[in-house]
């Protein structure tokens, strides 16, 4: 990979996990700065690594999910192809809180209704 690639990859890496941050804390219903409280860090690195501006190790993706209630692959991504679009990145983690406050019976409707779509 070129450097310009990876500089490339490296932001879009950095924008859909910020994307994700955000709708994960808006999902549990807490600010910034209650973020930045429970996990020891600022509410303006709360806002750098919202915006993409940088990235967190993973000693802080550990308590970023932990406070948010959800996984570290669901947090960052890792499941996600690198081909899909800013777009549709913040599509499926806004998606993935929806699902996330489901009831089972409600989460196998929507799987039903997903599997509907992609068929047409």
């Amino acid at each position: 990979m070129t450097n310009s690639k990876h500089i490339d990859a490296k932001k879009k890496r950095n924008h859909a996990f910020g994307l994700r941050l955000k709708m994960h804390r808006q999902g549990a219903k807490i600010t910034q700065e209650q973020l930045a409280e429970s996990v020891g860090k600022s509410s303006e690195t709360i806002s750098k690594l919202e915006r993409g501006l940088i990235y967190p190790g993973v000693d802080m993706l550990i308590l970023l999910a932990e406070r948010l209630g959800t996984t570290l692959d669901t947090l960052v991504g890792s499941q996600l192809s690198e081909s899909i679009s800013k777009k549709q990145s913040a599509l499926i983690a806004e998606a993935g809180c929806i699902l996330a406050d489901m009831s089972e019976k409600k989460l196998n409707v929507a799987v039903l209704q997903l599997k509907a779509l992609q068929e047409i």
